[in-house]
């Protein structure tokens, strides 16, 4: 039976009502609260690179020095669901690029929603982007200067609602419009999870993931 709130009482007794949308379920939920690990764990496919848990919070652990993008992924069981995160940027200056993956069909077709501090973005960025191939375009859609610091600690929200992405933190909001390509590429993944690139002008390894909840409508 669908739920009803009051949102407005006015003048001759007359009541405004609208409908209240049912909570979404939650499939998936990590909270990475167990002892170190060179493994996820159950749930996690690894795509590339090496994962594991360090300090109660999922990592990368290919190292700071490579030139590569780590991915893992689990299984949303639905086209349309919402990833929320909390990222901690690694504490070393200009040297943080860790992301939710979207649509995850391969490590080298997915989309991404990451939040940077580099030289490149000294003041943070927040931006939806996608591989293809050997084909990156990092900024779909993106915000600059948002004022994320070294080690600060960042909820993200990620989703996917028919043909739309969206990103959400710090109070700012993305959407990205997936175009008939995309959709022929991506529209069947239901996979999502954590990415990290790692290079030597970008993440050293060291940004972290934690309470990872996946929930669908």
């Amino acid at each position: 039976m669908r739920r009803f709130m009051v949102l407005l009482t006015v003048a001759l007794s007359a009541t405004v009502i609208v409908p209240q949308s049912a909570s979404a379920a939650t499939v998936f939920t990590d909270t990475f609260t167990r002892s170190d690990s060179n493994n996820l764990g159950s749930g996690w496919q690894v795509w590339s690179s090496s994962w594991g848990v360090r300090s109660g919070k999922a990592r990368a652990l290919s190292g700071a020095w490579l030139q590569t993008t780590a991915i893992t992924s689990v299984s949303a069981g639905s086209t349309s669901y919402t990833v929320d995160v909390d990222i901690t940027l690694s504490p070393t200056p200009m040297r943080s690029n860790a992301a939710v993956a979207l649509a995850v069909v391969d490590y080298s077709n997915n989309f991404f929603c990451k939040i940077e501090v580099t030289d490149g973005n000294p003041n943070g960025l927040a931006s939806i982007g996608r591989r293809v191939g050997k084909t990156i375009t990092s900024q779909l859609a993106s915000a600059k200067n948002i004022g994320l610091v070294a080690g600060g600690t960042y909820h993200v929200r990620c989703g996917r609602q028919g043909s739309t992405l969206t990103m959400s933190v710090v109070g700012r909001t993305l959407t990205y419009t997936m175009g008939s390509s995309d959709l022929s590429r991506f529209g069947s993944s239901t996979k999502v999870g954590l990415r990290t690139h790692l290079a030597p002008d970008e993440d050293d390894g060291l940004s972290s993931y934690d309470a990872f909840t996946v929930s669908v409508p």
